[in-house]
């Protein structure tokens, strides 16, 4: 997967986490007040008719947030080793006395003294 593929379901895991939770609480909530105080189908002792659906959606908002949490590490963490997986440029400049190699910009030669060119 690519690393923007991780930050992308990351996204669409958390709003479709929070979707679920939002609906899995409302729903037991506003279909009991319908049906046993609008309509009066149902007797008064069910009180939560659609109670366990609630709490399906509900574990299923709350396990989209931990894909959500799961996922944001796993890009951090991809994110981080292509960082450190950058390759260096690093000049290697050498001596034209005497040959010595070295990779910092001089002015002059540490080794013999002699003014470099390429500085």
């Amino acid at each position: 997967m690519r690393l923007e593929d991780y930050r992308f379901y990351a996204k669409l895991c958390l709003g479709f986490g929070i979707f679920f939770i939002i609906i899995g609480i409302v729903l037991p909530i506003v279909t009991a007040y319908q049906v046993r105080y609008l309509w009066g189908i149902f007797p008064p002792e069910w009180r939560f008719p659609y109670l366990a659906h609630g709490i399906v959606l509900f574990s299923i908002g709350i396990a989209l947030i931990l894909a959500n949490v799961i996922l944001s590490r796993e890009y951090r963490i991809r994110k981080q080793k292509a960082e450190v997986a950058k390759p260096v440029s690093v000049s290697i400049n050498k001596c034209p006395q005497c040959g010595m190699k070295f990779s910092v910009e001089y002015e002059y030669c540490p080794t013999c003294g002699v003014k470099l060119e390429s500085a």
